[in-house]
């Protein structure tokens, strides 16, 4: 009997379905790309996308303008997301690290003491993609959506999403700006969620207080 990840492609996911339902229009604003303002996340989406231009990818392409749109600093601007009542499916409430747990138990405490704040928020799963890569290109390593992409482990994604088709749950995501640095957890959750279908991911956001994103 085969495994349970192999019913899944490793080259036309979910992802690729909504890139080429975007059509020639996007494709053609992609060809625009040298008039472009490099903001963070832009440059390796760029390249990503006038590669799969050069290429004849209209997909890689459509999927590299999808990498061009900041994304974190928007999302938090409007408050973010609420986590709905009872929950995500798919996912539990808790993150892998005890300090983002317990700075969002005790928000007052680590705001004033440790001069951070965790804000649990639902994402898409390819804003939480598009989020890392515009985090890992802020850190100097210039990466896009579709970069972070080929580089997961397939099988383990496709396991992920089998898992969460039959009900398991698995930890929170996290992106971590505090303290002048990037870190982020979560990356083959998101695509897993994307292949079990599932809408939304909860994902811990911790920053510096006052901090700008």
């Amino acid at each position: 009997m085969a495994e349970p990840w192999l019913k899944y492609k490793t080259t036309d996911g979910p992802w690729t379905k909504h890139a080429k339902a975007m059509g020639t229009a996007a494709i053609a604003t992609a060809k625009e790309v040298v008039d472009f303002v490099p903001v963070v996340g832009d440059v390796k989406g760029a390249y990503d996308t006038v590669e799969s231009i050069k290429a004849g990818d209209n997909v890689g392409a459509a999927l590299g303008m999808i990498g061009m749109m900041p994304i974190i600093g928007d999302i938090l601007s409007k408050g973010g997301k609420a986590i709905r009542k009872g929950g995500l499916k798919g996912f539990k409430l808790e993150t892998t690290t005890p300090n983002f747990d317990e700075a969002m138990k005790d928000p007052e405490y680590f705001r004033d003491a440790k001069k951070v704040q965790v804000d649990m928020v639902e994402m898409t799963p390819s804003e939480y993609i598009r989020a890392a890569a515009e985090g890992f290109t802020a850190e100097g390593f210039p990466m896009g959506p579709i970069s972070l992409r080929e580089s997961r482990n397939m099988k383990l994604v496709n396991q992920y999403a089998a898992d969460m088709e039959k009900g398991d749950k698995f930890p929170a995501l996290y992106l971590d700006y505090s303290k002048g640095s990037f870190g982020q957890e979560g990356l083959h959750r998101a695509m897993a969620a994307e292949l079990a279908g599932l809408d939304t991911v909860p994902v811990a956001i911790r920053k510096d207080v006052g901090q700008k994103l």
